[in-house]
């Protein structure tokens, strides 16, 4: 007999899932349940297909670009810092006779 989900577990796994993240929803399923990790994968699995062909516009979008953001903010300080330090080194060094 297949133990029910307590709704508001229930209301967290689909949150999670709309957000991607589908290993912490494993782990509330897991943690709500008991039982083996691979049951959870494949609970989350079915029902994350299934939300996804019934109500594709809540999840959030893959190509949010966080990741990407983040390193060109990195590359941007870095290259900044480059830039000021060769600037400096120029204006200190003195002229040829």
């Amino acid at each position: 007999m297949e133990q029910e989900i307590p709704q508001g577990v229930m209301d967290e796994i689909l949150d999670l899932l709309y957000q991607n993240q589908k290993i912490a929803a494993m782990k509330v399923y897991h943690d709500a349940r008991g039982g083996s990790l691979i049951e959870a994968k494949e609970f989350v699995e079915r029902l994350s297909t299934k939300l996804r062909s019934e109500t594709p516009e809540k999840f959030l979008s893959e190509k949010s670009g966080g990741c990407f953001g983040v390193t060109l903010l990195a590359l941007l300080v870095v290259m900044g810092t480059l830039i000021g330090a060769f600037a400096g080194a120029t204006a200190q060094s003195p002229a040829p006779h």
